[in-house]
């Protein structure tokens, strides 16, 4: 009798190291130097596949998490966590489908890439070097993945938002500038396209929006579609809210509201003490307050989005060199379902939308 129990405990032991569930976490902050907003789209990446194979999550702390539930909602994975699971691939971009890849049995702890990308995605990253959420098969109507967002990406402690006023259709703009952390910029920011020329030769050296591109859309994108906006709710009381890492952001705003030339809008910008490093999460978790976004590529209003409720999101999709001047072509708008997309779009993204 005592060998039979002895071989049962043998087996079921055996069986379940050999159908030990897999596992996924994202790469060590440590090897992946972005800003915020890199990491958490990294961290997103991580989550959305754990919830696509229905698989364990595992979290890394980074710089700014410690103030955030997910410090305190997601199993952190420690070293015996760790030690617990044989070593899965780092997935940066795959073929096929994730199937194809994970083994949900096989005990493997599985690591996403910042650059994790598959092929449905779309050719963001090769073409750009940026990433697209709305690439992302059905990511915003998937209402059960952005509530785990929504209940992790949130602050732990009460924030200094940038609110804005009741009864106003309102609009927060996210402009990335670099502020000092990145190279200069290229294309002029604001300009008439019956003036550009064509024949203009770049000057020597690096700049940002000729390396990240989507990420670093002029300003003209920004004005036009802020007066888009308004006409396509036939010009209310709006207010717009200039969200940037430049480190004086009126003049930004000034220019904006001499371009747009609206009354209906109301521009405000923080005026004092605005850096790169500064209002980090106070801007993020503000943006997703606001009832319309207007962005660039950038990964850190694309979190705002994930965790945000807008009803209309309005994002670039392509662009062209003239000479030195960025033109962005084609233009993405989101419309959550509750709205007659037919009546308010006139440039859909193939990947999303209504």
């Amino acid at each position: 009798m005592n060998k039979k129990l002895a071989l049962l405990f043998f087996l079921s032991s055996f069986q379940s190291v050999v159908c030990q569930s897999s596992a996924v976490t994202y790469l060590d902050p440590s090897q992946w130097g972005g800003r915020l907003g890199d990491k958490l789209m990294m961290y997103v990446k991580g989550r959305w596949v754990a919830h696509t194979c229905g698989l364990p999550f595992y979290y890394k702390p980074f710089t700014y998490t410690d103030q955030l539930m997910m410090h305190t909602l997601d199993t952190h994975l420690t070293p015996e966590i760790k030690r617990s699971y044989s070593a899965g691939p780092t997935f940066q971009s795959i073929t096929g489908t994730l199937d194809q890849h994970i083994d949900k049995h096989a005990g493997k702890l599985y690591t996403t890439h910042y650059y994790f990308n598959l092929p449905q995605w779309g050719s963001y990253q090769e073409s750009y070097d940026s990433q697209e959420i709305m690439a992302w098969p059905k990511v915003m109507t998937n209402p059960s993945f952005l509530q785990e967002l929504r209940k992790t990406i949130k602050p732990r402690n009460s924030l200094n938002l940038s609110l804005p006023p009741e009864n106003t259709l309102s609009v927060a703009v996210h402009i990335r500038k670099g502020g000092g952390f990145d190279h200069p910029l290229l294309s002029p920011q604001l300009y008439n396209k019956n003036d550009l020329n064509s024949e203009e030769k770049p000057p020597p050296g690096t700049f940002a929006d000729k390396y990240w591109p989507l990420k670093f859309v002029p300003t003209q994108y920004y004005v036009d579609q802020i007066i888009r906006l308004s006409e396509m709710h036939n010009d209310p009381a709006m207010y717009v809210y200039i969200f940037t890492d430049d480190q004086n952001p009126s003049p930004i705003m000034e220019k904006i509201q001499h371009a747009v030339n609206k009354k209906n809008i109301i521009f405000d910008c923080r005026t004092n003490d605005n850096h790169r490093e500064s209002n980090v999460l106070e801007d993020i978790f503000s943006m997703a307050r606001y009832d319309c976004l207007i962005r660039g590529g950038s990964n850190y209003p694309q979190i705002a989005q994930l965790i945000g409720d807008h009803t209309i999101t309005i994002y670039p999709i392509a662009l062209d060199w003239i000479g030195n001047t960025m033109v962005i072509t084609k233009v993405g708008t989101f419309i959550r379902e509750e709205l007659n997309c037919e009546n308010h779009v006139d440039a859909l993204n193939e990947y999303g939308g209504c």
